[in-house]
């Protein structure tokens, strides 16, 4: 059972429609009223879930959160839980969830800060709010899962994983062409170039 009675769902009404039928069966209230924050159990930030609206540029996506947790740390006493709700950046498929990617570090960021009141980031498939499995939703809720991002699939819950990649016997070796765009992370880091 989900610890705490309210969650208040910020960024997109769609996403607080879509929850109301689940948060009832759990016996949890939602609302979308941010003033309602210092009452709250939980804070879902759900800026690029599908509303039918066009989509939130980046720069605005990050300043919405980036205010948001400035918020939830100035409240006294006890902080509600703030979960931060994504939709495709696991398939990066749309320009909608390129938006919401810088939440995917900004929420990393956000876990060492203020620890005491992160709950983690959620992404959802793409498509309709009526489709998402909100269910799962609301067991991550329960459960406060130790990895920082976790990716609800139509196969179950996924987490990122770095794993070897079978290169194909006989292949070409990797080139890069002229009219690429290719980046390279972690250089002068662990992979040592």
């Amino acid at each position: 059972r989900l610890t705490g009675r309210t969650v208040l769902v910020l960024g997109s009404a769609e996403a607080a429609r879509a929850l109301v039928p689940e948060a009832a069966a759990h016996g949890v209230t939602v609302s979308a009223d941010r003033a309602a924050l210092a009452e709250a159990d939980h804070v879902l930030f759900a800026p690029g879930l599908p509303d039918g609206t066009q989509g939130a540029e980046p720069v605005d996506v990050a300043v919405e959160f980036a205010r948001l947790v400035a918020d939830i740390a100035a409240l006294s006493g006890r902080r509600p839980l703030l979960w931060c709700l994504t939709s495709g950046v696991r398939e990066a498929v749309d320009a909608d969830a390129l938006a919401q990617s810088p939440l995917w570090g900004m929420g990393r960021v956000a876990a060492s800060e203020h620890p005491e009141f992160w709950g983690g980031v959620v992404d959802f498939p793409s498509g309709p709010p009526a489709e998402l499995p909100v269910r799962l939703l609301f067991g991550l809720l329960h459960l406060r899962p130790a990895e920082p991002v976790v990716a609800l699939t139509a196969e179950g819950v996924r987490v990122p994983r770095l794993a070897p990649a079978e290169l194909a016997a006989g292949g070409e070796p990797f080139a890069c062409r002229p009219d690429g765009t290719y980046l390279i992370t972690g250089g002068l880091g662990v992979l040592g170039l």
